[in-house]
């Protein structure tokens, strides 16, 4: 198996960044979270002060479950979502 040429020297400058934002994130007193060792605690504590996300329409299949299929044939569809 060949190595890439271009993507060991670029996986050893991201490692070397990563290092380097760690290391400064270190010295003003951040450190990695209890709650996800992946986010800083400022990370955390931003997202509880500033809570948000967004509302997305979706849609959902579900599966045939004992012939219930024969039960909903009986049945009109009826809007569940506020128009």
């Amino acid at each position: 198996m060949e190595e890439d040429p271009v993507g060991v020297p670029l996986q050893a400058l991201l490692r070397a960044v990563r290092q380097a934002c760690n290391l400064l994130i270190r010295v003003f007193g951040g450190k990695p979270s209890p709650l996800n060792r992946r986010l800083c605690t400022w990370c955390i504590k931003s997202a509880h002060k500033h809570p948000g996300g967004a509302e997305v329409e979706i849609s959902a299949i579900f599966a045939d479950i004992r012939a219930s299929t024969g039960l909903a044939d009986n049945y009109r569809p009826v809007s569940s979502g506020s128009s």
